[in-house]
């Protein structure tokens, strides 16, 4: 081999070497911009999901207060004020039981 085709391989491979270079850290740019957006999502999730849990827990308290209330107009429970009326809820499994 003479120097002519030695300093051409050693351009190419500079060149391949920069290129190389060039792309990996343009990848690891996407990989780390994937990361940050995949943290973004999990925390919008659990947000999601905080506010998912609060909404069916309000649902359900006012469920329960509307079937209080069906059952106080069945039973013919008024409200007065110095009447205390007690009610006795049974639990499922006491019903299984």
């Amino acid at each position: 081999m003479n120097f002519k085709q030695i300093r051409t391989l050693v351009i190419l491979g500079i060149i391949c070497y920069f290129l190389y270079s060039i792309t990996i850290v343009q990848l690891n740019t996407i990989l780390i911009d994937l990361n940050s957006q995949l943290t973004d999502l999990k925390e919008q999730e659990q947000i999601i999901k905080s506010e998912n849990s609060s909404i069916l827990s309000n649902i359900k308290s006012l469920l329960s207060m509307e079937n209080l209330n069906k059952i106080a107009k069945e039973k013919n429970f008024t409200s007065n004020k110095g009447r205390i009326v007690v009610l006795n809820i049974e639990d499922d499994q006491a019903k299984e039981e």
